[in-house]
């Protein structure tokens, strides 16, 4: 605060300005038009000559450092060189807690017979079907908003879960609703509609073309798209795929539930993050000791961890 407040005015919009001027770079530049091929046509010329302002000289890539800045304030708070497996974000001004887990799992360029099963899996609890984990919380009154689901876009497997009475109680719940779940001769065809939705027919015109075009500009085309769910399609033909689902299980939620199999400090990738008062992170801290490791620490994380200064610190 001092640093910033010695800052003079002159020096703070010369910041804004040159901020402003390395944005406004042709090779920088997104633009997508949503229209008829004779609107596109009328404000062709305009565009263009919007754009001729914009500086022409190449970019530099952007280089950031690989140093994770959060985990390393934690490391100089708690004076540790350990590298945080699970951390929480303080919030006082709730009693409930937040869960927002997630592991690596597959993208929409991994075709391979066994990651689309581990994909496939991943959804049998997913949606809003009577075995899902959202109906499940929802039903016992352990989660006000919650679900699992695979994202083929991000390539992570996620549990989300908001509004719990107690982080551990909730999370013992979902583990043991998983683990005895009896096989469901219906789970096939679940999964195959939850992993082939996601489709923009329903959304407004405008909202699908930019959408469209972020895929585009980020490699991802249609026909990989179009490839990952005709692999999903044809899979769905093999016979043995409940099987697949079923043994798959285990292997795939353990990753993003603490306590429910594999140790979460082996998961590579893997983020274990809850928000809620020191109420909660107590007692989730005393559960992760009894389900992991007894010097398993839950690191605190305050809204200040966040901040963004000239020092990097």
């Amino acid at each position: 605060m001092q640093q910033g407040l010695a800052q003079t005015p002159e020096k703070t919009l010369a910041d804004l300005n040159a901020l402003r001027e390395s944005l406004l770079k042709t090779n920088n530049a997104r633009l997508f038009i949503i229209g008829s091929k004779s609107t596109e046509d009328k404000l062709t010329t305009d565009i263009n000559k919007m754009l001729s302002d914009f500086d022409k000289t190449s970019i530099t890539q952007q280089q950031y450092s690989s140093t994770k800045m959060i985990d390393e304030r934690i490391k100089q708070r708690m004076n540790t060189t350990e590298t945080p497996v699970f951390v929480g974000l303080m919030n006082p001004n709730s009693p409930t807690g937040v869960f927002i887990n997630s592991a690596p799992l597959t993208t929409y360029r991994d075709t391979s017979k066994e990651q689309l099963q581990k994909f496939l899996s991943a959804e049998l609890y997913a949606g809003g079907g009577k075995q899902s984990v959202y109906t499940k919380s929802t039903g016992a009154g352990l989660s006000y908003s919650t679900g699992v689901g695979a994202s083929p876009a991000s390539g992570r497997f996620q549990y989300y879960a908001e509004r719990t009475p107690e982080l551990p109680q909730t999370l013992r719940f979902v583990i043991s609703e998983i683990k005895k779940a009896p096989v469901d001769s219906n789970a096939v065809d679940y999964v195959v509609s939850l992993a082939v939705r996601g489709n923009r027919s329903a959304s407004d015109y405008e909202v699908r073309g930019e959408a469209m075009a972020a895929d585009l500009i980020d490699s991802l085309t249609p026909e990989t798209v179009k490839t990952f769910r005709q692999a999903i399609l044809q899979l769905r033909k093999e016979p043995d795929l409940l099987n697949a689902l079923y043994h798959y299980k285990d292997s795939v939620y353990q990753k993003i539930l603490p306590g429910y199999g594999m140790p979460s400090k082996d998961v590579k990738g893997a983020i274990n993050f809850v928000i809620g008062p020191e109420k909660q992170m107590k007692a989730y801290e005393a559960y992760l000791k009894s389900v992991e490791e007894e010097n398993t620490v839950l690191y605190r994380l305050y809204p200040r961890d966040y901040w963004m200064t000239d020092l990097g610190n």
